[in-house]
C-alpha cells in the first residue's frame, strides 16, 4: 500500500534541456490539516472545507453559516459540481489561514478543513541543441528497433504489430494548457462532439459554455492555450502521449492517433489544488456523460500537503475507469519514508474498489540507470519510464526535457494503447498489463514495486490476449437499498461496478410511480445525484451495460419531507425574573410545521409534547410564585418530523 505521510513541494516534475533566453525559478513551501504551522505555500485567503453532510437539512445548512461566519467569509462556492460536500472558502481580510482551520478543525458537521495549495513551474535550462526531425526519440524505441536502445519503452515493437493508437480512445492531460494547433497535435486533440464553438452557449449541458477542446480553469473559460511561454510543460506532455505518427513532422507520440484533452489548472503564476480537483472532474464529468471515453489521466506535477479533497476527486475518476498516472517527483527521495503528492495517493475507496487507480512513475535514462533528480519507493512508486532527454512538442517546434514529467506521459500513452488494442478490458486489467510485464531493470531493483521500467511492446501482447472479464456490481443485494434522501438537500450517492470494458452506459426503468427515480434526481454515469422535490419511498429499476453484458437491478430510495425550520424562542426573555403566575411563552415562525408542542418544568431537560396547535404562543396556569421553571419548544410537520428551537432551553422565575 502506498504511504500516506506528508510532502514538502508542489511543482511540476520536469526540468526543460534547451537554448532559452529566460529561467523561470519558482519555490514552494507547504502545510497540513491542523493548527501548526504550514510548510508548504497555499493560497493566502482561501481555504477547502469537506462537510459531513450527514445532518439534517436544517443542520447542514446551520454547520455551513456557522463555519463561514467563523471565518468571516467574503464568499464561496462548491469546490465542483461532482462534490456538494467540499467547497472553497474566501477568507476575511483579518483572518489568516493558520487561524482559519484552528478555528474550524475538528467542529461537529466538517469532515476536514485544508489549505488550498499552490503549484509553480520549475524550469532549468541547461542544452544548447534545438529540436531536428533526426533527432533520435530514444524514449519510444526498444532493442531491436532501428535504431535501437535497449532501455527505451519499446513502443517501437508495438507499432510493428500494427499497434498505433485510435483517435476513439481519449486521455485528459491535467496540467498547462496545449497549443492545439500544433501541426504535430493538431489531428490528435479532442474536440467536444456536442459543442459549438462561438455560440456562448452550453450545448452539451455539462456546465462549461464552449469547451471545444477542454477547459481553461485558470481564467474560467474554453481557450486551452496562451502562448509559448505559458503552455510549454503541457504541449510537451501531450506530444509523448500521442504526436501524430506516419506524418514526416517533428516527433511521435507513443500513439500515432489518440484523443488528447486539455484540463488547464497551471499557468506561469502557478495554480491550485482546487483548480486542480475541477480539472480533474471536468474529466470525470465527460466520460460519464459519454463524451470522451477516457481511459486514463496525466499528472506531471506534484508536491503540497495531502489533500482529502484531491483524493476525493482522483477516486471519482477511479470509479469511472479512469487511471490516474502521475509522476513520482523530481528530489531523489524516497517516497516511501516522505510522501510526494499526489502519487503518493491510494486510489481504492478505502478499500472498497479493490484496486488503486494511482499509477505512480519514476524516470530512467538513456543508459538504463534510474535518474538522480528522480523519486523512488518500493512500495509507493509502481515502474520506470525514460524521462531524461525527452524530445517532444513544444508551442511552435520541439525541445528536450528531463524529469518524471516526462517519464510519465510515456505510461499515459500506454494505457491509451492498451485501450485502443483490446477496449474489453477495465481499467484494472490495463494497469495490470503495464505493471505486470515490465523489463526487470537493475537500477529500479528494490526501488520501484514493480523493479522494472515500461515495456509496451510486451504491454501490447497482454493487452490483446486479454480476456474480457464481465461486468458486475460491486454490491449484490437485491434490491440495492441506497441511502435516504431529503426533500430539498443535495443528494449523491455512486452505484459501484467492477470489471467489464469501462465504458457504461445508464439508464431507467420507468414504470408507475414510485418505480422511478424520486423527482428532482437524474441517473448519469452511475451516480444518482440531484436535490429530490417529493417525499416517499422509490423502487426503480436500474440498467447498466458495457455492450457485452446488461444488468438490470431495483434500487429503493426514501425520501423524507424537509424538516420544520429552525426558529427561536421569543418570550419571556432567558432568564427573566418576577414573572407572572400566568407568563405568556411565545416563539417564532418554524417553516414546514403543522404543529408546535412546548413543555414547562421545575426540573432542566423537559421534553416538549403539550400540542399548541399551530399557535406560536401560550398562556401558562398554575405556576408556583417565587420559583423557577425551564421551557422549551418543538415544531413538527406533516410526516412527523421535529425540530427542537435553536435557543435551547429557557428559563424565568416567577414573582
Amino acid at each position: 500500500m502506498k504511504s500516506m505521510t506528508n510532502r514538502s513541494r508542489f511543482v511540476i516534475l520536469f526540468s526543460l534541456v534547451a537554448l532559452v533566453s529566460t529561467l523561470l525559478s519558482f519555490s514552494a513551501s507547504a502545510g497540513e490539516d491542523s493548527a501548526e504551522d504550514i510548510r508548504e505555500e497555499h493560497s493566502f485567503d482561501q481555504l477547502i472545507i469537506g462537510y459531513t453532510d450527514q445532518e439534517t437539512s436544517i443542520e447542514k445548512i446551520a454547520v455551513r453559516e456557522k463555519s463561514r461566519r467563523d471565518v468571516s467569509a467574503i464568499s464561496f462556492e462548491s469546490i465542483s459540481p461532482r462534490d456538494s460536500r467540499t467547497e472553497v472558502v474566501k477568507l476575511g481580510k483579518n483572518i489568516s489561514v493558520k487561524e482559519a482551520i484552528r478555528r474550524l478543525k475538528g467542529q461537529p458537521g466538517i469532515r476536514f478543513v485544508e489549505p488550498d495549495y499552490i503549484v509553480y513551474a520549475l524550469t532549468a535550462p541547461n542544452d544548447p541543441y534545438f529540436a531536428s526531425t533526426a533527432t533520435p526519440l530514444w524514449g519510444m524505441r526498444g532493442s531491436s528497433s532501428v535504431p535501437a536502445n535497449p532501455y527505451g519503452s519499446n513502443a517501437a515493437s508495438a507499432w510493428d504489430l500494427g499497434y498505433v493508437g485510435n483517435s476513439n480512445v481519449a486521455v485528459g492531460v491535467v496540467d498547462e494548457g496545449i497549443q492545439v494547433l500544433h501541426p504535430d497535435l493538431v489531428g490528435n486533440i479532442w474536440r467536444n462532439p456536442k459543442e459549438t464553438a462561438g455560440d456562448r452557449i452550453d450545448n452539451d449541458g455539462n456546465g462549461y459554455v464552449d469547451d471545444i477542446n477542454g477547459w481553461n480553469f485558470v481564467n474560467n473559460n474554453g481557450a486551452v492555450y496562451g502562448g509559448r511561454t505559458l503552455d510549454a510543460h503541457g504541449t510537451h506532455v501531450a506530444g509523448t502521449i500521442g504526436a501524430k505518427g506516419n506524418n514526416a513532422t517533428g516527433v511521435v507520440g507513443v500513439n500515432w492517433n489518440a484523443n488528447i484533452i486539455s484540463a488547464k489548472f497551471l499557468a506561469a503564476t502557478g495554480g491550485t489544488t482546487s483548480n486542480a480537483i475541477k480539472a480533474i472532474d471536468y474529466l470525470t464529468d465527460l466520460k460519464r456523460r459519454g463524451l470522451a471515453n477516457i481511459v486514463a489521466i496525466n499528472n506531471s506535477w506534484g508536491g503540497g500537503g495531502s489533500s482529502q479533497a484531491l483524493l476525493d476527486a482522483i477516486n471519482r475518476a477511479g470509479d469511472q475507469n479512469i487511471l490516474f498516472i502521475a509522476a513520482a517527483g523530481n528530489s531523489g527521495l524516497n517516497n516511501d519514508a516522505s510522501a510526494s503528492y499526489p502519487s503518493n495517493y491510494v486510489c481504492d475507496n478505502a478499500g472498497s474498489r479493490g484496486w488503486d487507480c494511482v499509477v505512480a512513475v519514476a524516470s530512467i535514462n538513456s543508459t538504463g540507470a534510474r535518474s538522480t533528480f528522480s523519486n523512488f519507493g518500493l512500495t509507493t512508486v509502481d515502474l520506470g519510464a525514460p524521462g531524461e532527454d525527452i524530445w517532444s512538442t513544444i508551442p511552435g517546434g520541439y525541445l528536450s526535457y528531463s524529469g518524471t514529467s516526462m517519464a510519465t506521459p510515456h505510461v499515459t500513452g500506454a494505457a491509451a494503447l492498451c485501450e485502443s488494442i483490446n477496449p474489453r478490458l477495465s481499467a484494472k486489467q490495463i494497469r495490470d498489463a503495464i505493471t505486470s510485464t515490465v523489463a526487470n531493470t537493475p537500477s529500479l531493483l528494490g526501488s520501484t514495486a514493480t523493479n522494472g521500467r515500461l515495456d509496451v511492446g510486451a504491454m501490447a501482447s497482454a493487452c490483446f490476449a486479454g480476456t474480457y472479464l464481465p461486468l458486475s456490481l460491486a454490491n449484490t443485494s437485491t434490491p440495492q437499498v441506497l441511502p435516504a434522501g431529503v426533500v430539498g438537500t443535495a443528494y449523491s450517492q455512486k452505484i459501484v461496478t467492477l470489471n467489464g470494458t469501462g465504458l457504461n452506459t445508464w439508464s431507467v426503468t420507468v414504470g408507475a410511480t414510485p418505480s422511478i427515480l424520486p423527482p428532482g434526481l437524474t441517473l448519469l454515469g452511475g451516480v444518482i445525484a440531484g436535490t429530490p422535490t417529493t417525499a416517499g419511498t422509490f423502487t426503480p429499476t436500474i440498467r447498466v451495460t458495457d455492450g457485452s453484458t446488461i444488468i438490470d437491478r431495483q434500487v429503493n430510495i426514501s425520501v423524507s419531507s424537509t424538516p420544520p425550520g429552525a426558529f427561536t424562542l421569543t418570550a419571556p426573555i432567558n432568564a427573566a425574573t418576577r414573572q407572572s403566575l400566568t407568563p405568556k411563552l411565545s416563539w417564532g415562525t418554524s417553516t414546514n410545521a403543522t404543529e408546535y408542542q412546548y413543555c414547562i418544568s421545575i426540573t432542566p431537560g423537559c421534553s416538549p409534547t403539550i400540542s399548541t396547535g399551530t399557535n406560536r404562543n401560550v398562556t401558562v396556569n398554575g405556576l408556583t410564585a417565587a420559583t423557577r421553571y425551564f421551557w422549551t419548544v418543538r415544531s413538527k410537520n406533516a410526516d412527523g418530523q421535529f425540530t427542537t428551537t435553536s435557543s435551547g432551553e429557557r428559563s424565568f422565575t416567577t414573582r
